[in-house]
């Protein structure tokens, strides 16, 4: 959810961040910097979702291990703890 979220949020701030760049196609000087900004958001997104699939993956096995794998173990688990 969160990796679709920082993918979502980069390619928005990329395409307003176009709309700057086609605002700039006037002056040539200020072109670069909004083309630098256009690109850079994109980037900080990706790079956010790709750090955060290790993570994803690493708590989803966790979170695997930590459940009971039936109901039987549920019932032990119960009785152990009276």
């Amino acid at each position: 959810m969160m990796v679709r979220t920082f993918l979502c949020s980069g390619l928005f701030l990329f395409l307003t961040s176009s709309l700057m760049v086609l605002h700039a196609l006037d002056t040539p000087w200020s072109l670069g910097p909004a083309l630098s900004v256009t690109l850079l958001c994109f980037i900080y997104g990706a790079a956010l979702a790709l750090l955060l699939l290790p993570i994803k993956s690493i708590l989803q096995v966790r979170i695997i291990e930590f459940m009971p794998e039936s109901e039987d173990e549920i019932l032990q688990e119960k009785n152990e703890i009276r």
